[in-house]
């Protein structure tokens, strides 16, 4: 085939190695161009030499077999089941389709005995077809090698999203064609349940024709009310030209006209027209012991019972451990075992996760290891967040570094306590109080209080009803109130008690905290001591701004950041998030021009699809062409066949009607990307919520794609309700 369809394959089938068959200087060149998927044994070929044995290095066919022998063969005087090997001779013009149907093995000197292993263990039969003679239909149904190796074997649930094309038939094509073949072998891969025809061995091929047609034909009828077909694939259009158009190939014809002609050409290789099922064994759940060692978070584990066998003589054989954790177990935010589907990094994810850097494979199931089918535990290691999206940039030809404004925002975010711990920060009043204030004024609790509380100033009343149902921390009355996350804010340290002093001898006033609070206080500005007891009658406390929020730069604009991080972590929740704060981004190889990110966000969908969100995020400052052009630049340098990208403008404001045209010039020809939140959908619990009373959106998102689709409705060609 040519190669673009191996590159195809290797992305389609979730190629987790690969193995050059062969010294061809092509083949050799095409595994090479996949450093991510070496071999994964030290020993790199399929069977060792161990004395007079050969010894598998992957996980084989003798544990289906034995587990045959076990459950159903032994001891049992009438067995049900029985295997069969199908034997032909290397001249036979259909010896390539046979392979590809039942299955066939090496010869015993190139590999294990395994014909004797059914024959033996599986009450087993050899059926002989003779080079003239007829396929029997039964062929279909014998448990044969092909079989076997099913045994146990289920699809993963990402395999039932979308239905794909299923439709069971025929593949038309040359038998000796190594192309046709290969194309047939690909689509029964799919779970097509599909049969060869080639016209020129009509007679051989007619009871197994013409068994399929009789299966086909008396299926049960569809209860979605549509029409079962009988697919015809083949390699060229002349090929698959619909039944009445075969010419003299009377027997084919006969599929009638529910035959469909489809051609296997490399566009349905696209994971959406074809999709084949990823088999595994089934789930099985464990508890892991969390530790932390040398700065790194770990689970530790134990397997569980093995659905194969782990006899010690065994040892050579390897299996792939997939672990997948039903959410994120790490103890910080800064470190994760979500591992984004990105084989990329199947390396970075061994050295730091498995320490053994060939051992790591990714996939939509989780991480897996590859282990010997004897290991009894394992252990995994969380990786830094930062660190894993440096690599995914890098990946694709671009330089992540974190920038001041994000470590300062990550430090905030500490700071509280977490993303989620920033929600407090949606309170208008509450970032109006910090902007009210320098670092070196104080100001009284009940100040605080009328200013998060956003007082009437003709009745003095809280309006503060927008914010009563916000969840900061347990408390005993149904509603927030202002004095509650003034608290709050006390609690995390935004701001620090004391008090304000007047110096008995400059008459200066000074605020000094209530830690270095002292019957006798020396004066900040002359250096006086002196009591202040005097001056602690009917006195309020005051009040400034601590740590990050002391600093006189407006935190680098980190608050529009936490609360973009803070609502999407809410809305993505079902899904799951990663994310960095400002980073900068500097072209290797990527044609991008050097520019900042407020925010990355890493997600990843229910099929597997990893998701990349960047983002510009500001207070009231308006979103810049610049803005808007350099960030396109970075999504364009990103496949979109390997990543979704997603561009998010975030303000604590309205969008004016320029900011609006700006990003929709950032939106992909062919998708939605652009991702636009204003206070309006920063600042309610549920994204959407005020929002959907005026647009015809849903309430709550829980994708990437809804936030796209929703801001398309809102702000790009508005929906609005009647």
């Amino acid at each position: 085939m040519p190669h673009e369809f191996g590159d195809a394959w290797v992305d389609f089938f979730k190629v987790d190695a690969l193995f050059p068959v062969s010294d061809d200087p092509v083949v050799t060149a095409f595994a090479s161009a996949y450093p991510h998927l070496p071999w994964p044994s030290m020993h790199r070929e399929l069977f060792m030499e161990s004395g007079t044995r050969r010894l598998a290095t992957m996980l084989d066919i003798y544990h289906p077999i034995r587990h045959l022998h076990e459950n159903h063969i032994r001891n049992v005087e009438r067995p049900k089941i029985n295997g069969t090997v199908f034997e032909w001779l290397p001249t036979d013009p259909l010896a390539l389709v046979l392979m590809c149907m039942v299955g066939d093995f090496p010869p015993p000197a190139d590999s294990k005995d395994y014909r004797r292993m059914i024959t033996a263990y599986l009450a087993g039969t050899i059926v002989s077809i003779q080079e003239t003679g007829i396929i029997a239909h039964d062929i279909a149904s014998a448990l044969t090698p092909l079989r076997i190796t099913t045994l146990d074997l289920i699809p993963h649930h990402s395999s039932s999203w979308g239905s794909g094309w299923r439709s069971p038939g025929f593949y038309y094509g040359d038998a000796q064609d190594l192309s046709d073949i290969v194309l047939f072998w690909n689509l029964r891969a799919c779970d097509i349940d599909l049969a060869f025809y080639d016209p020129k061995y009509a007679g051989r091929l007619k009871d197994l024709r013409d068994d399929l047609l009789k299966r086909l034909r008396s299926r049960a009828p569809d209860p979605s009310g549509q029409q079962r077909h009988i697919t015809v694939w083949g390699r060229t259009h002349q090929t698959i030209e619909p039944a009445r158009e075969w010419g003299s190939d009377i027997a084919l014809a006969s599929a009638g006209s529910d035959a469909l002609p489809a051609r296997a050409a490399l566009s349905v290789w696209n994971g959406m027209n074809l999709r084949p099922p990823l088999m595994h064994f089934e789930d099985q759940s464990v508890l892991a012991s969390l530790a932390e060692e040398y700065g790194k978070t770990t689970a530790t584990f134990q397997l569980p019972k093995k659905p194969f066998f782990d006899d010690a003589e065994l040892h050579t054989q390897n299996v792939a451990l997939s672990a997948e954790s039903l959410g994120d177990i790490s103890t910080t935010e800064e470190r994760t075992f979500r591992f984004p589907n990105l084989p990329e990094l199947n390396e970075f994810y061994g050295r730091n996760v498995h320490v053994l850097p060939f051992a790591s494979r990714v996939g939509v199931s989780g991480l897996a290891e590859i282990i010997s089918v004897t290991k009894a535990h394992t252990k995994l290691r969380a990786v830094s967040v930062r660190e894993l999206i440096q690599q995914i940039f890098r990946q694709f030809g671009i330089e992540a570094s974190p920038s001041q404004p994000g470590l300062i925002a990550s430090r905030l975010i500490g700071q509280m306590g977490g993303v989620q711990d920033c929600r407090v920060f949606k309170i208008t009043g509450v970032r109006r109080l910090i902007d009210s204030y320098s670092p070196y004024q104080s100001f009284a609790r009940s100040a605080a209080i009328r200013i998060i509380g956003n007082n009437d100033p003709q009745t003095g009343q809280p309006q503060f009803q927008r914010f009563e149902r916000l969840f900061l921390e347990p408390r005993t009355t149904r509603a927030l109130r202002p004095e509650d996350a003034f608290k709050y804010l006390l609690a995390k340290e935004v701001f620090r008690i004391g008090l304000r002093l007047t110096c008995s001898r400059c008459e200066l006033e000074f605020w000094t905290s209530l830690d270095d609070t002292a019957t006798i206080s020396t004066c900040e500005y002359c250096g006086q001591t002196f009591n202040i007891a005097s001056q602690l009658r009917d006195r309020d406390w005051a009040y400034r701004r601590s740590g990050l929020f002391g600093r006189d730069d407006h935190q680098e604009g980190s608050i529009p950041v936490v609360l973009t991080l803070q609502q999407l972590q809410t809305t993505l929740n079902l899904y799951e998030m990663n994310y960095s704060t400002a980073m900068k981004l500097a072209p290797i190889t990527a044609t991008i021009k050097a520019c900042e990110t407020d925010l990355v966000i890493l997600s990843q969908d229910h099929e597997g699809r990893v998701q990349l969100g960047i983002g510009e995020c500001k207070n009231a400052k308006e979103i810049t062409d610049d803005d808007v052009a350099k960030l396109k630049l970075v999504a364009g340098a990103i496949p979109n066949e390997r990543v979704d990208v997603f561009l998010i403008f975030s303000k604590l404001a309205g969008f004016t009607a320029a900011e609006i045209a700006r990003c929709q010039s950032a939106q992909d020809e062919y998708r939605q990307r652009v991702i636009m939140l204003s206070a309006r959908e920063l600042e309610p619990y549920f994204i959407y919520e005020d929002a959907e009373k005026e647009y015809e959106i849903r309430r709550q998102m829980s994708s990437l794609e809804g936030l796209a689709q929703a801001t398309d409705n809102i702000f790009l060609h508005p929906v609005r309700k009647s």
